[in-house]
């Protein structure tokens, strides 16, 4: 069975199957053997159709358990990361510290590497609430929470309206 078929043939299968009767009426219009014949068709995909889907959810659940895996390995390795990150920090003050004393900052050389200092410059903040708004940026962001409450209750909210949304579940 084609799932992408699968409404096509269904409702082949229900047309065949109220062909048999007279629909303003109810009367029946073709043998027993034939409405029974279509009633076993009809029957049978539904059949397929169950087990269609059945299979399909297990796949998503399937799917799901290695999403899930694959999140708490990429978690794992987030942290792992940071940790490295950290002990690299941890290192390169220890580095830095013996340069500084051991070699004033001149640069120096060992095997594949050479250490020297580079100069660089930044900007340190020391109040940032004397900063002047001109050098602020601002990050808007729309608060759909607070937007949904007040539909609900009624406001108008230009560029905004509530949709009921199907959300499908399987347990």
């Amino acid at each position: 069975m084609n799932l992408y078929t699968l409404p096509y043939e269904f409702q082949q299968a229900l047309d065949a199957y109220y062909a048999c009767f007279d629909l303003d009426t109810g009367e029946q219009l073709e043998t027993d053997e034939i409405v029974a014949e279509r009633q076993t068709a009809l029957d049978d995909l539904v059949y397929r159709a169950n087990e269609t889907l059945e299979h399909l959810c297990a796949e998503i659940a399937n799917r799901k358990a290695s999403e899930d895996a694959y999140q708490a390995e990429r978690d794992r390795l987030d942290r792992k990361a940071k940790s490295e990150a950290r002990n690299i920090e941890r290192l390169k003050v220890l580095v830095d510290t013996a340069f500084s004393k051991l070699y004033q900052g001149k640069p120096v050389h060992f095997g594949n590497f050479t250490l020297s200092y580079r100069k660089s410059e930044g900007v340190r903040i020391d109040d940032e609430h004397r900063i002047p708004d001109d050098y602020r940026r601002v990050k808007t962001e729309i608060d759909k929470a607070s937007i949904k409450d007040a539909l609900k209750r009624g406001d108008d909210i230009p560029g905004a309206s509530l949709e009921t949304r199907r959300n499908l579940s399987i347990r």
